[in-house]
């Protein structure tokens, strides 16, 4: 079988909730206050996908099949209704494990927008370079490898705090002052060098080709 990491952050006995991290995030990710979760009742559940942190590679997952894993985690920590919130990229997988689920959900939240999913009113995100990127991953996954390792080269090892310039344009201004924080920075950048540590880009390209 293979290998499924996963993080808990909250209330033991709080509400389940089952997060669905975005591309180059993973278990790690996280509210900055370590309070937030315990002082509102919940027990966040962030399971790392195929591919990103620990988790072993899939390269046969579909979106759907995503929620068979989710489902032996649920068993494992004999958890019965939940609810679900989905970030970016993670929300199609959100999306999926609430249908597959129904019954069980208690209520599914996506924040941003996946780039499975047409908006349907005017916004920023996803970018016309995410969109790019998106088309370009499922037409040639090998050149988008590459170009994601350059990114990451780039980005990544010379200067690691540029990732987070990638964030202002699509921010409120609320979010703005929030990266600001150095706390709030190092957990973005600590996310996202373990989201990559099976190597850059690998597994969102994978997900980009569902």
């Amino acid at each position: 079988g293979r290998v499924m990491s996963w993080s808990e952050q909250g209330d033991k006995n709080g509400i389940p909730v089952l997060l669905c991290h975005g591309m180059h995030q993973s278990r790690l990710t996280r509210h900055p206050d370590e309070l937030f979760a315990i002082n509102n009742k919940i027990r966040i559940i962030t399971p790392d996908r195929p591919g990103y942190g620990a988790s072993d590679k899939n390269d046969q997952l579909k979106i759907k099949y995503w929620s068979r894993d989710v489902d032996e985690l649920l068993q494992h920590l004999n958890i019965d209704r939940f609810a679900i919130l989905g970030l970016g990229l993670g929300t199609s997988f959100a999306l999926a494990s609430a249908e597959y689920f129904k019954h069980r959900i208690i209520r599914t939240v996506c924040v941003g927008l996946s780039h499975f999913i047409k908006p349907t009113i005017s916004c920023n995100f996803p970018s016309k370079v995410s969109q790019a990127a998106c088309i370009l991953a499922k037409k040639s996954p090998q050149l988008s490898l590459r170009i994601f390792k350059l990114m990451g080269r780039d980005l990544f090892l010379k200067d690691p705090s540029a990732i987070l310039d990638n964030f202002y344009p699509y921010t409120t201004e609320n979010d703005k002052k929030a990266l600001m924080g150095n706390k709030f920075q190092l957990l973005l950048l600590k996310d996202f060098a373990e989201s990559n540590r099976q190597g850059f880009g690998e597994a969102t390209i994978n997900e980009l080709n569902y």
